[in-house]
C-alpha cells in the first residue's frame, strides 16, 4: 500500500506534459553559445554544421506552471544565447539535493569548435565531442565532458564533489574541506574553466574513433 501511494504521488508531481519543441538556428563555427539559468540536464553534442539544433523536453505539476516554463534564443550567428525563465519553488529530493516542481531537458547540438558558457541552477551538465573552449557553472548536478584528442587547459573547482581528469593537472582539497580544486595547464590549449557547487566534474578523452560524433 505505501508502494502504491508513493508510485502516485510521484506521477503526480508530472502531470502535464510532456511537451517537446524544436528550433534550430544559425551559429558560426567560431561562434559562442551561452546556456543561462538552465534548469534540468543539458546534453551538448557536437556536429559539423554551421547552427545549433535546440530540443527542449518539460513537464511540470499542471498546466498552469508548464506555461511558465519558458526557453527562448536571443543574437545571432556570432553569439547565441538561449535562456530559461522559471518559478523557482524548490523542494529537497535527497541530502543536499535540490529539485523543482517541474522537469526540463535540454538536448543541444552544436558546431564543433564553438565556444561554450553553461550557466545551470541546477541538474546534470553533459558535453560530447566539443573541442573549443568551455566555461560550465552548475550549481547543484554534476559536469561531465567527453573531449577530443588534444591539449587542454583546465581548471575545475566543486564545493562539494570529486574531480575526475584524464588530463594531467594537480588536485588538491578546496579550504572548505568538502570540495576539490584541479589544475592543468597547456600552453597553446583550449581553455576548460569548470565549476560545480554540489557535484562531480569529470573530464574524459574520447579515445576511439567510434566514439567519435558525427
Amino acid at each position: 500500500m505505501n508502494t502504491l501511494v508513493l508510485l502516485l504521488s510521484a506521477s503526480a508531481v508530472f502531470a502535464a506534459g510532456p511537451v517537446t519543441d524544436s528550433h534550430t538556428y544559425d551559429l558560426a563555427a567560431n561562434g559562442v553559445l551561452t546556456i543561462k539559468n538552465a534548469a534540468g540536464d543539458v546534453s551538448i553534442e557536437a556536429w559539423d554544421q554551421p547552427r545549433v539544433e535546440l530540443t527542449v523536453i518539460k513537464s511540470a505539476a499542471d498546466t498552469k506552471l508548464l506555461d511558465r516554463i519558458q526557453v527562448r534564443a536571443e543574437g545571432g550567428a556570432s553569439a547565441l544565447t538561449i535562456v530559461s525563465s522559471y518559478p523557482k519553488h524548490r523542494r529537497i529530493e535527497r541530502p543536499f539535493r535540490w529539485s523543482l516542481d517541474f522537469n526540463l531537458e535540454y538536448r543541444i547540438k552544436a558546431p564543433r569548435t564553438a565556444k561554450l558558457v553553461i550557466d545551470e541552477y541546477t541538474g546534470q551538465v553533459n558535453v560530447i565531442g566539443m573541442s573549443g573552449d568551455i566555461r560550465a557553472s552548475d550549481r547543484n548536478g554534476d559536469i561531465f565532458l567527453l573531449m577530443p584528442e588534444g591539449s587542454y587547459s583546465l581548471r575545475a573547482k566543486t564545493g562539494i564533489g570529486q574531480i575526475v581528469s584524464d588530463f594531467p593537472g594537480r588536485q588538491a582539497r578546496s579550504p572548505l574541506l568538502f570540495g576539490h580544486q584541479f589544475t592543468g595547464s597547456a600552453e597553446s590549449g583550449r581553455r576548460l574553466d569548470l565549476q560545480a557547487g554540489i557535484g562531480t566534474v569529470t573530464v574524459l578523452k574520447m579515445r576511439r574513433p567510434d566514439l567519435e560524433i558525427r
